[in-house]
This record gives C-alpha cells, sequence and structure tokens, in this order.
C-alpha cells in the first residue's frame, strides 16, 4: 500500500508541475487531517471527502462546493492498475472543482486525457528509489536540479516540457 501511495504522490506532483495554471486553489493555512486508511474503496473516498469538506472550510467555499468523490465498486477498483487508479483520483480531483471560483476565475475542471509513459516511468523509478532507501522526499538531499523534479522530467524528454509556456521554473534552482 505504502507503493501505492508514494506513486500516486509522485504522479500528482509530477502533473501539478505541468499542468498548474493561474486558476489553480489557493495553499490552505493548515493541513487537512484525515485518516490515512488506504484499503478499501469506502475508506479511500471517506478519507477524500473529509479533506474536501475541510478545504471548503478553510477557503470559505460553501458546503459541497466541491463534489464527493465516487469511486467504482470496490471489484472493479481492485481492478484498475496503480496507474489507472492514480489517474482516476487524479482526475476527480480536477473535474469535482470544475466551476469553483478560488479568487483568479473559474477552474475549468478538466481531466487529462490518460497516462504519459516517460513521466509514469520517472515517477516510478523515483518512487521505488523512495522505498528502497525508506525516505519520502521530491528531491534528493544533494538539491541538484537533476535529482528533483523537474530534472528527472527534464532528462526524460528532449525538450523543456516546463518551459514550453515560458513561466514555469523547476523548484530547486
Amino acid at each position: 500500500m505504502k507503493r501505492i501511495l508514494l506513486l500516486l504522490c509522485s504522479f500528482l506532483y509530477f502533473s501539478s508541475l505541468l499542468a498548474q495554471g493561474p486558476n489553480d486553489p489557493q495553499d490552505l493555512n493548515m493541513d487537512v487531517n484525515v485518516p490515512h486508511n488506504w484499503t478499501t474503496v469506502a475508506n479511500i473516498e471517506n478519507t477524500f471527502n473529509t479533506a474536501r469538506r475541510q478545504e471548503e472550510t478553510q477557503l470559505g467555499l460553501g458546503a459541497n462546493a466541491i463534489m464527493n468523490l465516487d469511486l467504482p465498486t470496490q471489484p472493479v477498483w481492485d481492478g484498475y492498475s496503480i496507474d489507472q487508479k492514480a489517474l482516476f483520483v487524479m482526475n476527480d480531483e480536477r473535474t469535482s472543482r470544475a466551476g469553483i471560483n478560488y479568487g483568479m476565475g473559474v477552474v475549468k475542471g478538466l481531466p487529462f486525457n490518460g497516462i504519459e509513459a516517460n513521466i509514469d516511468q520517472v515517477s516510478q523509478n523515483w518512487a521505488q528509489y523512495n522505498i528502497n532507501n525508506n525516505i519520502f522526499e521530491h528531491c534528493h538531499p544533494t538539491m541538484n536540479n537533476a535529482d528533483c523534479p523537474a530534472g528527472r522530467i527534464s532528462g526524460a524528454y528532449p525538450v523543456d516540457v516546463l518551459n514550453l509556456e515560458g513561466n514555469r521554473k523547476p523548484p530547486c534552482q
């Protein structure tokens, strides 16, 4: 289960680097405390929905402004690959906020089209490194850009995908 969580966190982080824009929600004022029991569909839904209610409260969005996570049945979910599970949750995180204005315009809430194999492999390699070394970090302690998400992604592509819009800087520079 730890491997799934690490992969999901890495995949979410990498995808946020490529997808982050001006309509992203503001940072919360304090951590959202939720249980970390990821064994069943019901537990996963409860965890995400609890976090969404806390987000609504902290940001003053109003009750149920962010739609509930609604996963498939347990047998269907169990049949998904780790990648499919991560994509499902990421798309739900994006689409559940469609129409919300966080103060910088209305969120479009568009889903991702699919899994990008290069980023998926980069994420999996880093998650495995974290597991092998019993750490949970986005960057290697050297803080060298090549050892951070932007550097790992750039190494997987012949072009700098983070700067296609001209406004993103690697986080470790």
